[in-house]
């Protein structure tokens, strides 16, 4: 198969609430990181703030849909600078304004302009089918500037796709996840990151792994590759490293890497420097790719 370079923009829609856009969005921002591109997030949610809340304020640009004239060259201007990757999650109601599509259209016609792909992810649930018609309509408005994805999100575990088969364009799914393992990894997001890393509570730690897992299996999908570039492929060792035989004793590992054994190899410092530059407050997910390059760091530590 011929190379497939990452998006340079990726849009989460479309407007319909509940159908998972900002779990897509999280699983976006996870792959493409773990793929050692730097993704921008911008939050076009103008109330829940979903995407903010689950990756740290300070890690989101938060878009208000007023004054927009100069939104989409101030984000191409990231894009030509210290972004890989501009990922917006649009949340609910994000897509109503005529002035909001027009933004949107020259953000897709600038990225390809530069000569960079430009995506929209459509997210399609079998617990929101009424949502079809919004999806269809934002395929009819924006098809001619982008490549427009379904993204089959099943939240339900029914899978079932049927209302969403009228709209021709490729698709990714995203396998069924147990509701709760969310709640576990969400609910210890306000622990500091140190004290998880260091004394990770099982419940956390089984959740991670399983999440780890699920993220792993739509990562190994050719869709995948598709989607988010033919990078992708790189990085299911590291996700299967989590996803192993006793993934506590895995976790237990990251806590006995102690700074100074880090140091003494200089191949474990980057992985030292990466928890160095996060907050004490980092989020779940930036904890998960923290995590991979603590456990790749144990196992180089443990093969010399």
């Amino acid at each position: 198969m011929n190379y497939i370079p990452h998006p340079g923009v990726i849009i989460v829609g479309p407007s319909a609430g509940g159908v998972g856009k900002t779990t897509t969005a999280e699983v976006l921002f996870l792959l493409l990181t773990l793929m050692g591109l730097r993704v921008v997030v911008y939050d076009a949610d103008p109330t829940v703030r979903g995407i903010s809340a689950r990756l740290g304020g300070a890690s989101v640009t938060q878009l208000l849909w007023h004054g927009l004239d100069n939104t989409a060259p101030a984000m191409l201007a990231r894009l030509d600078t210290d972004a890989d990757v501009i990922l917006v999650d649009l949340g609910a109601g994000g897509l109503m304004a005529g002035e909001l599509e027009a933004v949107i259209a020259d953000l897709f016609a600038g990225a390809r302009e530069r000569g960079r792909r430009a995506v929209l992810a459509a997210v399609a649930s079998p617990s929101k089918p009424a949502s079809e018609r919004e999806i269809a309509r934002l395929q009819a408005i924006l098809r001619d500037y982008c490549e427009f994805w379904v993204v089959e999100n099943d939240r339900d575990g029914s899978a079932d796709f049927s209302p969403f088969a009228r709209i021709e364009a490729p698709r990714w799914r995203l396998g069924f996840l147990e509701p709760a393992l969310m709640a576990v990894r969400l609910r210890a997001a306000g622990q500091p990151i140190l004290s998880l890393l260091r004394e990770p509570p099982d419940s956390y730690v089984r959740a991670t792994a399983t999440i780890a897992h699920w993220i792993g299996m739509a990562a190994r999908t050719p869709a995948a590759e598709q989607l988010l570039g033919s990078a992708v492929t790189k990085i299911l060792t590291e996700l299967a490293v989590l996803t192993k035989e006793r993934p506590t004793r895995w976790y237990r590992g990251v806590s006995d890497a102690s700074d100074a054994a880090l140091r003494a190899d200089a191949k474990k410092i980057a992985a030292l420097q990466t928890l160095h530059r996060m907050s004490p407050d980092a989020t779940d997910t930036e904890l998960l790719v923290v995590a991979r390059a603590y456990v790749a760091a144990c196992a180089r530590r443990a093969a010399i």
